[in-house]
């Protein structure tokens, strides 16, 4: 697993207060996981809530000229889009995760064992309500910000629609209102990859024989889905190296590299989820929209595969018509899905301008 020093350990639940899922299932230990850059202010005001994708992490940003660079590292800093001079900076793991928060590999306090396969299954909106009780334990009311990508950005739009009334602006970027069959579809391929390696056993596999080569075949086939023929191109076109396709030499590398730092369990629940994802899935979703507080900005990329375009777009006018200060951007890159991740300047200007107005 990937060691991430800055840290934080939260539990979030209690027996007098407990978690409860979707599911109905209800925990009274729940850790969450988190980093943080900059300072709080004394009115707890200038929050931005950073919600990470699928197999990322809370280490947004280093936090010191040596320490390792993070996924969001040309956004979060001094100076930078999310400055932390001015912004207290808040990026939590996501429940079902492998890097602190409850998930299957938290230890059940009756068994003393981690739960592995028997740690139920969770929505996207299990994991709002976590971090929101996250905020609340540390006495922060309303985020200024709500802003993720992808499973992130599923989040932020589950934030928009379940805090209404708090005000916080909302940035989703390359989510859709709901999973569509084809990105249903993409995930069970993954779970067939997990599921017929040997060492699944049902998920009762120990943490000396994990199903790394069903993981890592589950890695190959969502990195294809994030990304573009064109980028492909640019990057691999038809080289080859040691006698294989470089394009095949970079997704074994990719599977290899995930296995050693996710736990299959977890991959196969946060999939769930994302298929699960749907936040108009609700009787009073029209009046919830047409209630909600601050702007929200829905980002996608004309280049996306697994969530085009016309998801934004469409859920965009949607909201408007009911209400909402909503608008959609598209980043306009070949990089696809990934986009997020790749295109800090064009992302970046997208924000400011948001920002600004």
């Amino acid at each position: 697993m990937m060691k991430l020093p800055f840290l934080k350990t939260l539990n979030i639940a209690t027996s007098a207060t407990p978690f409860t899922l979707d599911s109905g299932d209800s925990f009274s230990f729940a850790p969450v996981s988190y980093e943080d850059y900059g300072i709080l202010n004394p009115q707890k005001d200038n929050v931005i809530l950073i919600l990470h994708g699928l197999t990322s992490h809370p280490h947004g940003a280093s936090h010191h000229s040596e320490d390792q660079a993070g996924w969001w590292e040309p956004l979060i800093g001094d100076g930078k889009i999310f400055d932390t001079d001015r912004y207290y900076i808040l990026v939590p793991n996501i429940l079902g995760s492998s890097y602190g928060a409850l998930s299957a590999l938290t230890v059940n306090p009756v068994t003393e064992k981690a739960y592995g396969a028997d740690f139920p299954s969770i929505t996207v909106r299990d994991m709002v309500r976590l971090h929101r009780r996250l905020l609340d334990i540390l006495e922060i009311s309303t985020p200024k910000l709500v802003v993720g990508g992808s499973l992130g950005g599923m989040q932020a739009l589950e934030w928009a629609i379940n805090y209404p009334e708090d005000g916080a602006d909302v940035v989703s970027i390359v989510a859709p209102e709901r999973s569509s069959a084809q990105a249903i579809g993409f995930n069970h391929t993954m779970r067939q990859a997990i599921f017929n390696d040997p060492q699944w056993q049902q998920g009762n596999y120990s943490s000396a024989n994990p199903p790394n080569s069903g993981l890592g075949l589950a890695r190959m086939i969502a990195m294809m889905t994030y990304q573009t023929e064109a980028s492909m191109a640019r990057k691999f076109g038809r080289l080859r190296r040691n006698e294989e396709w470089e394009i095949g030499n970079y997704l074994d590398y990719q599977g290899k590299k995930l296995a050693q730092r996710f736990d299959a369990n977890c991959y196969l629940r946060l999939i769930e989820a994302m298929d699960s994802h749907d936040v108009s899935d609700r009787s009073d979703y029209q009046e919830k929209v047409s209630h909600k507080k601050g702007r929200i900005l829905l980002i996608g990329d004309h280049s996306d595969l697994l969530y085009r375009i016309e998801h934004q777009q469409v859920l965009a006018a949607k909201w408007s018509g009911w209400g909402a200060n909503a608008h959609w951007q598209d980043l306009e890159t070949l990089n696809g899905h990934d986009s997020f991740l790749i295109d800090f300047p064009i992302l970046e200007r997208k924000l400011v301008q948001f920002l600004k107005e």
